[in-house]
């Protein structure tokens, strides 16, 4: 009788443990970095943007409540913020609310400009901003359902628009 006890004891434990939800900021963190520039030329930003996410999905951070005890991302707006002179951008994504993610867009490409505008709001969606690549100029914005949707629309507008080739400047997914 004491066996069975000690075994009910120890399955318990076994099951409590193994029944933990994984650590949000991890799941937070894939998906934060997965919206980072891929690209071996934007490295800086890439790099800067990684470590934002380590800062934004650490305890506090403003992603790290975003996330349920499933890893879901429970907040489905997004936006992307352009500056037609400067050629600054700025991006929110897995923001609770249209105007967050305006703010936060905003707040961002000011880092980098003082013309910032937004370019294209998202839910559940992603978007891209291209632009004419000699020199500065308007901001062409697409959305799909994947980055690459979204990049392709994005391009394919802005050279019809600009006449010219373009690339990519900001992209974001907003679940």
């Amino acid at each position: 009788m004491n066996s069975r006890w000690l075994f009910l004891v120890v399955l318990g434990v076994v099951l409590g443990v193994a029944a933990q939800p994984a650590a949000a900021q991890d799941n937070c963190y894939e998906y934060c970095t997965g919206s980072c520039p891929s690209s071996a030329d934007s490295y800086n930003s890439r790099s800067e943007c990684t470590g934002n996410c380590v800062s934004r999905c650490g305890p506090g951070g403003d992603l790290s409540r975003t996330w349920d005890s499933r890893s879901t991302p429970v907040a489905p707006y997004g936006a992307i913020a352009y500056g037609k002179k400067s050629g600054a951008t700025g991006w929110a994504y897995n923001q609770d609310s249209a105007s967050k993610a305006d703010q936060v867009a905003l707040t961002n490409c000011a880092a980098h400009g003082d013309d910032c505008k937004i370019a294209i709001r998202l839910t559940h969606s992603c978007g891209a901003v291209a632009a004419p690549v000699a020199g500065s100029g308007a901001g062409i914005a697409g959305k799909g359902a994947t980055e690459a949707e979204a990049e392709k629309a994005a391009l394919t507008a802005c050279v019809i628009h600009a006449g010219q080739k373009c690339e990519i400047e900001a992209w974001t997914c907003s679940p």
